[in-house]
């Protein structure tokens, strides 16, 4: 892995029994034709989350999993890009309000794990070969352990031998050396892409996480699914926290219920319920407010 303190690369195997999967792929357009074979790996892999990008999805475009919630964001005056993330349905998880940038597509979610701490997860794309350094950092730097994965369009020597850098790749990796707490933990040369004219190999899909996940994740890269870029396995020893078959039951005190009503607020606003857009994330989020005051006695 690659931080501002060192240089390296972390194998370590995760303990079994918190093997949280997540999955990491460029679609470069997730259409009819490659939705069914994309679902059979899913039911072989089943990771928790997938972060997509390149799906190339218009607003015309509907696409439902059975398993899982999903978050999108579509370029809305051109074709192609789009950023996505599945989330399995039995999570407990609340979108992350990202600002939009003219360099970086990125969407984000926040996971409740089991200790009641969260992890964020970030899809991101770099549709050039250019970003802005102030763009990757505000996906970069955040209050809670992060995940952050996506197509860079970056070269640099320091994940691909013999790479010629580009202004994409070294402004990744001058973001990385000055965040406080991001780690690559891409290993060199792990060939993500195969130029399909050339049959080139490059490593343009980079994994980043805080150091407290990246000292135990490990990483393979999964079979061709129709696109130029291959899917990425990423395994965290964590556990998320998971959503109770059984509806949640309270015992209301009429006495506290105004008081009840103002924790319930803080928490919506704390989580910016009034700014979400999806119905299913809006729904989570205020049942995460929700579940979260209901102790309250």
């Amino acid at each position: 892995m690659i931080s501002r303190h060192t240089v390296h690369h972390s194998r370590t195997t995760p303990n079994p029994t918190n093997n949280f999967k997540c999955l990491q792929w460029n679609a470069r357009g997730l259409t009819k034709a490659k939705l069914e074979e994309f679902r059979q790996f899913l039911s072989l892999v089943k990771p928790e989350i997938i972060l997509l990008s390149e799906t190339h999805w218009k607003k015309s475009f509907y696409v439902k999993f059975k398993a899982y919630h999903i978050l999108k964001k579509n370029r809305p005056n051109r074709s192609g890009g789009g950023v996505a993330i599945l989330i399995n349905k039995q999570l407990s998880f609340t979108p992350l309000p990202l600002t939009p940038h003219d360099t970086v597509e990125a969407i984000g979610v926040s996971i409740l794990s089991r200790s009641n701490s969260k992890i964020d997860f970030i899809s991101a794309y770099v549709p050039k070969g250019d970003c802005e350094m102030a763009d990757v950092a505000e996906i970069f730097n955040r209050p809670n352990p992060v995940v952050i994965g996506g197509d860079f369009n970056g070269h640099h020597d320091m994940w691909e031998s013999n790479a010629t850098t580009n202004t994409a790749g070294k402004t990744i990796f001058e973001t990385i050396l000055n965040s406080q707490d991001i780690c690559l933990i891409t290993p060199t040369d792990l060939g993500t892409r195969i130029d399909p004219a050339s049959g080139k190999i490059s490593t343009i899909d980079l994994t980043m996480t805080s150091s407290e996940l990246a000292t135990s994740a490990t990483i393979s890269i999964g079979p061709s699914l129709g696109s130029d870029h291959l899917p990425i396995i990423l395994t965290l020893n964590t556990t998320p926290a998971r959503i109770s078959r059984q509806p949640p039951k309270w015992i209301i005190n009429e006495n506290k219920w105004a008081d009840w009503n103002h924790l319930l607020d803080t928490a919506l606003i704390e989580l910016k319920f009034s700014e979400i857009q999806n119905p299913e994330a809006a729904t989570t989020a205020f049942m995460t407010g929700l579940n979260g005051e209901n102790e309250y006695e």
